[in-house]
């Protein structure tokens, strides 16, 4: 049984992308992008393994909301993207601020900064200093009602 990314994403990549047809002519290609995404249901049982779901598809939703697809630095707590216009930067560890902030110091085109935060503080101060062309943006609420309940319940115990 054929799956719709089977069929579908490989006509729609065509038509982006030009192809041959039938007779063997040259079609030009309409131009354009695109990404392929899976869904999946995040489950709201406090587990490391949901936190770690939650932000990963966060990622794709804010990538998605900022038309910036292309990853330019992927770490632990920091994910940055871009497209020719604008950077994505996404903070997931409100204690990596310094590591954050050298990184967003370091891009040159305007920047959507996202921080993922227990305490729902904007962070205005934080980059008032810097001479980058930042906008702060808040997390969707719903995303961060789910992932405060996950973090709080599923951090060791001291």
């Amino acid at each position: 049984m054929y799956k719709r990314q089977d069929i579908t994403y490989p006509r729609v990549k065509k038509v982006i992308e030009g192809y041959k047809n039938t007779k063997g002519e040259k079609i030009a290609g309409l131009g354009g992008n695109l990404k392929y995404y899976k869904t999946n249901f995040v489950g709201s049982m406090p587990t490391h393994r949901n936190k770690k779901m939650l932000t990963e598809k966060s990622v794709e939703m804010l990538c998605i909301k900022e038309s910036t697809f292309e990853e330019v630095l992927n770490k632990k707590d920091i994910s940055i993207f871009k497209n020719k216009d604008k950077f994505t930067a996404i903070l997931f560890d409100e204690m990596k601020m310094d590591d954050f902030k050298n990184e967003v110091k370091k891009l040159k085109k305007p920047i959507s900064v996202y921080v993922f935060s227990l305490e729902g503080d904007d962070f205005k101060e934080e980059f008032e200093n810097l001479k980058n062309d930042i906008t702060l943006c808040s997390i969707p609420e719903a995303i961060l009602k789910v992932y405060r309940r996950i973090y709080e319940t599923a951090k060791p115990k001291k």
